[in-house]
């Protein structure tokens, strides 16, 4: 047999020349640069996602912390009694203990079957103070701040003026104002038309007539009290024009609604603009147990009790 002088290379020779051929040295540069890239896109994704599980961890003990500051406070010094049908809710508020931890308080706010039971603060000519500090006077360090529910700096202390405007942050959570930006939906308002502004001289009981969005630089809205009946009616008449939604049943003519309280918070798609729900009077019931006045004007709650509640702010204030 005549040997076959010709034969073919061995295919582990073959791989050690391929092996050590310049393009197969630059094959072998590219994946590992690709290996060490995706192993530290790896390493930041890890480090993002930890980051990311961290914000929202403080985020959320942050809105945990600040629920559970108003929920004591609810619990330690609010008792809401249920009355006889077709009556109003009857309220006992410990209004010693609360102006213990903070004497800016001048009410509590409260509304049926919703989250709002809050005490309301008030600092003359301040409304920026308690956008980031709670009751407590303290402040969120990282996340959600609940500020607190206050009534506007332009407003007297005593509730005395004909339109009381009322702030709240409106948070993710559901917490403060936050329902309120569902009322400009007919059903969602008409499901919520009763309030309740509680003062130590007695409580407002208030039914809702009117849902608008509003710019946030504009400040006309802000109108404690009027010239005029005129002017006052004037004002009602845009608010009802400007109102989304139909109330059912159907809200007096404006001539004849007074002491009206305003409910502001933010708009969270477009924080440009503010939502506000405004409430009439239907009556105040004095917290002495005397007769409840219907549909009260501005100076139908007493001089005594006005000038009482006066002195009560000019104390807080020096």
């Amino acid at each position: 047999m005549v040997e076959n002088k010709h034969r073919l290379p061995d295919e582990a020779q073959m791989g050690r020349e391929a092996y050590g051929s310049k393009e197969a040295k630059d094959q072998r540069k590219k994946r590992r640069k690709k290996r060490r890239l995706w192993t530290v896109v790896f390493w930041v994704a890890i480090v993002v996602l930890v980051g990311c599980g961290g914000v929202l961890g403080a985020l959320l003990w942050s809105y945990h912390q600040g629920d559970a500051v108003y929920n004591d406070l609810a619990a330690d010094n609010l008792q809401v009694m249920e009355p006889a049908a077709d009556e109003d809710l009857v309220f006992s508020v410990d209004w010693d203990a609360l102006r213990a931890i903070n004497e800016d308080l001048v009410g509590w706010v409260y509304m049926p079957d919703s989250p709002i039971s809050y005490p309301i603060v008030h600092r003359d000519g301040d409304d920026q103070y308690y956008l980031h500090r709670n009751f407590n006077r303290e402040s969120s360090q990282f996340g959600a701040e609940h500020g607190a529910i206050m009534l506007s700096g332009d407003n007297s202390a005593d509730f005395s003026d004909e339109l009381n405007f009322i702030y709240g942050h409106n948070l993710y959570n559901g917490g403060m104002f936050h329902i309120l930006e569902g009322f400009l939906d007919s059903e969602e308002f008409n499901a919520h038309r009763r309030m309740y502004v509680i003062t130590p001289e007695g409580t407002y009981v208030l039914t809702t007539f009117a849902a608008v969005q509003w710019p946030a630089s504009d400040g006309s809205i802000v109108q404690p009290n009027f010239e005029t009946p005129e002017e006052e009616t004037e004002y009602l008449q845009r608010i009802m024009a400007e109102s989304r939604v139909t109330p059912d049943p159907a809200a007096p003519p404006v001539e004849d609604m007074h002491k009206i309280f305003a409910f502001a918070t933010c708009w969270n798609q477009n924080t440009n603009y503010r939502r506000i729900v405004f409430a009439y009077t239907d009556k105040f019931v004095p917290a002495d147990g005397s007769a409840a006045t219907g549909n009260i004007d501005a100076t139908d709650m007493g001089q005594d009790a006005a000038s009482e509640i006066a002195g009560d702010a000019e104390d807080r204030e020096s």
